[in-house]
């Protein structure tokens, strides 16, 4: 029996000025209305489907103190409050399209995290009533430094550097000298002749030691310094300062400017070069799980999931549909493929509630499976399946375009066509691999009604076809991973043209390419972090902690190094101490073939200020190397994990 306030009024919502947004339930724009007052999810029974519903029942006790009973159904929404798939009641009159109650994951209005919903329906009369107030940004400027002209001829007299100058300015001869330095009104200037501007002289402030890092702030960090690159930032300052050795105070002094190295662009961040994991040559020895979905619309069944598995020696596939993806279901799916293919000894996947839940470790544990997780945000680990859900996807749409609510039935057929194709990375089929034989397809038959020639069977014994069999696995197999290795070398050759290798030790600080709060797909460098462990492959990953919170692993390709700004007190360098933990895990999976996507060339001097040892502002992204079968059984396992 479920409370609910929001089950018995009278009138709409928008009549009682209740607040409504817009939200999705399935395809179909409805109000939604977040209720505190009640203790689940209720939906309009109009705009549920009847392959929707569970066969349960629920009463509800409105606020008017009547029972209904409301039948049950498993439904997709998307609002701002709640979105994914969950269990709501069914009823025919109820204030709004959809109430969110008091639910595991609802979020209240007055969250100041809400982000607005992706895909939620705004109208432009909605958008121009919404205003949004931003905050100024202003970053932090220099305090005045209050020094006039009296004082900068006394911070000049009292520099030593500055002494040495001024002893020779007198003395030295300035015939054909291009620059030289001159007192002019108890000012020290140095003098050059500017040949772009026709050799006019050019006469800049010989700056003391203790104003040069705030005329660098001023040119740099200011709001009209901009946060330009090395060059830039020095040309600025050139045009009226000079001292000794300022070509490597600008340059240092940018490199470690905290915004510019975490708003360097990606690309100017080099890849580290690729270490190839054994490969397997065992049949299902080693599988690789993923999840496909939720696929829009559903199948006549209900099905909204597809549970895809690809074993790495063969590369065997197997996909099955799901109406559900909760942990009980994925569990007996793999077992349903267990029972047919037998139980591999490891199991990859990512690191979905799936596949980390208590009751599949308990499976994995009672057959004996060892699971292994990928990095986070990081797919390439488990590209091999990943590459096999784009082969699927991509299938499926182009056989159900006329009858889309009817691709369930499709997976079947399109398993044997992927079975019976030899992969690129093996030269094999993953079907031959599997039984040790060719797959009779549509192509074999067709050529034998043609030809009408038909081989004939050799007669063997039981014993005999069991040893010629076995045989001609070992030798396939063994040819297989011949083919593979070579696949991987060539592919390292490939890789490693354009990576840099890097080492980070304990102790290095370094910023992460992580996601935003917000938004997964969006990314930026944060930390920095310290290093506190690293692990070469083929190791165990420990999960060591630091207070309460465990260490997380970080790929070495998204990590650079930090390049801390030493400040000057009292005569002496101390430098600045910052928080966090970083353990190390490196875990990608490279592809069997590749090829280069340019990126164009992104003019972001705040990168280059950053990353770059050149000059120039700008910054080339490296090519992206893709896929073509999911990595032909190739990793880099070097690890770094972050608190």
């Amino acid at each position: 029996m479920m409370d609910c306030g929001a089950c018995g009024g009278k009138g709409s919502a928008r009549e009682l000025n209740l607040p409504i947004v817009k939200g999705l339930v399935g395809d179909k724009t409805v109000d939604v209305l977040r209720d505190t007052g009640c203790e689940g999810v209720v939906v309009r029974r109009g705009l549920v489907g009847d392959d929707q519903l569970t066969g349960k029942c629920c009463l509800i006790v409105r606020i008017d103190n009547t029972v209904l009973l409301a039948e049950k159904a498993r439904i997709q929404v998307k609002t701002p409050y709640l979105s994914g798939e969950v269990e709501a009641l069914c009823i025919p009159e109820v204030i709004c399209d959809l109430v969110v109650g008091n639910v595991p994951g609802a979020r209240n209005p007055d969250d100041p995290d809400m982000t607005p919903m992706v895909g939620a329906v705004t109208t432009r009369a909605q958008a121009r009533q919404v205003v949004r107030h931003r905050p100024l940004l202003v970053p932090d400027t220099p305090k005045h430094t209050g020094v006039d002209r009296r004082e900068l001829i006394r911070l000049q007299q009292d520099d030593e550097a500055i002494k040495r100058m001024g002893e020779t300015v007198m003395s030295e001869n300035r015939a054909g000298r291009t620059s030289f330095f001159e007192k002019k009104d108890g000012i020290v200037y140095r003098v050059y002749n500017d040949e772009i501007r026709g050799g006019a002289n050019v006469r800049q402030v010989v700056l003391p030691e203790s104003l040069r890092k705030y005329v660098i702030s001023v040119a740099h960090d200011t709001i009209t310094g901009g946060h330009l690159g090395i060059k830039k930032t020095r040309e600025k300052i050139m045009s009226n300062f000079f001292w000794p050795g300022m070509y490597e105070d600008v340059a240092r002094y940018c490199r470690s400017c905290d915004i510019c190295q975490k708003t360097v662009s990606k690309g100017t961040v080099q890849k580290a070069p690729m270490e190839n994991i054994p490969v397997v040559d065992v049949p299902f020895k080693r599988v690789a799980v993923d999840l496909i979905g939720p696929i829009e619309p559903a199948s006549e069944a209900g099905h909204r999931y597809i549970l895809t598995l690809v074993d790495y020696a063969t590369r065997y596939p197997e996909a099955i549909p799901l109406g559900r993806i909760d942990t009980e279901t994925v569990a007996e799916a793999l077992v349903d493929i267990y029972n047919r293919l037998g139980v591999p000894e490891e199991i990859l996947s990512d690191q979905g509630t799936q596949f980390i839940s208590d009751c599949l470790r308990e499976v994995c544990r009672l057959l004996g499976v060892t699971q292994s997780t990928t990095t986070p945000y990081h797919p390439m680990c488990n590209g091999l399946v990943e590459k096999f859900n784009g082969t699927l996807k991509k299938m499926l749409k182009r056989l159900c375009n006329e009858k889309p609510k009817q691709w369930h039935r499709y997976i079947n057929a399109l398993l044997f066509a992927y079975r019976e194709v030899p992969q690129e990375s093996t030269h094999f089929a993953p079907f031959e691999l599997m039984y040790g034989r060719t797959v009779r397809g549509p192509i074999q038959i067709l050529r034998e009604l043609w030809t009408q020639d038909i081989d004939e069977p050799e007669v063997k014994s039981s014993y005999q076809y069991v040893l010629d069999l076995r045989e001609r696995l070992t030798d396939t197999l063994e040819l297989a991973k011949k083919q593979l290795e070579s696949s991987q070398a060539r592919q390292k050759k490939h890789f490693d043209k354009k990576t840099k290798s890097r080492c980070f030790r304990p102790g290095d600080k370094v910023l992460v390419l992580l996601p935003t709060d917000t938004n997964k797909l969006l990314v930026q460098w944060k930390g920095p972090y310290d290093i506190i462990k690293r692990h070469e492959f083929g190791k165990t990953y420990p999960r060591s902690k630091a207070g309460d919170r465990p260490t997380k692993r970080s790929l070495m390709t998204s990590a650079t190094d930090y390049k801390r700004r030493p400040t000057r007190q009292e005569g002496s360098l101390k430098t600045e101490s910052f928080s966090g933990l970083l353990y190390v895990r490196l875990h990608q999976a490279l592809p069997t073939r590749e090829h280069d996507d340019d990126d164009d060339d992104d003019d972001d001097a705040a990168a280059a200020a950053a990353a770059d040892d050149d000059d120039d502002d700008d910054d080339d992204d490296d090519d992206d190397d893709d896929d073509d079968d999911g990595g032909g059984g190739k990793c880099i396992f070097q690890d770094f994990f972050l608190v």
